[in-house]
């Protein structure tokens, strides 16, 4: 039952920021926030599952090298999807999104997932701190 907790909670937070940093960053059609809640969908449980798995064999000490790893991956595999379905071209110029897209879609959809990435860890960790 915890871990259906921890699940939904991370899934909450996790959509809830990258939704919103998408938007704020210029990804603002319904078409654009339903491909950053399905890249989600995909890559979230995942990183969590083997986040609560990996920690069970390499201990606390070795739980960031575990989060960095799948972090790593969740990231490629968002930049893979944005890449290819994200409409560059549709973003308005005038966004951080539509800058970015305009210099090359992968180097674009790396950084979004990065930027993206980074703001919902980043809440994950504040609402963790603010929990305990």
């Amino acid at each position: 039952m915890i871990w259906i907790r921890i699940f939904l909670l991370s899934l909450a937070v996790t959509l809830a920021a990258e939704c919103f940093l998408a938007w704020v960053l210029g990804l603002r059609t319904r078409k654009d926030q339903s491909l950053v809640v399905l890249v989600n969908l995909l890559t979230n449980p995942a990183v969590i599952y083997l986040s609560l798995l990996g920690s069970r064999f390499v201990g606390p000490s070795g739980r960031g090298w575990v989060l960095i790893g799948l972090e790593t991956a969740a990231v490629l595999t968002e930049a893979f999807i944005y890449s290819r379905w994200l409409d560059w071209d549709q973003i308005p110029a005038c966004t951080v999104a539509g800058r970015l897209g305009r210099i090359r879609p992968g180097r674009a959809a790396v950084a979004l997932s990065l930027i993206l990435n980074a703001g919902s860890y980043g809440a994950g960790e504040l609402l963790e701190l603010v929990l305990s």
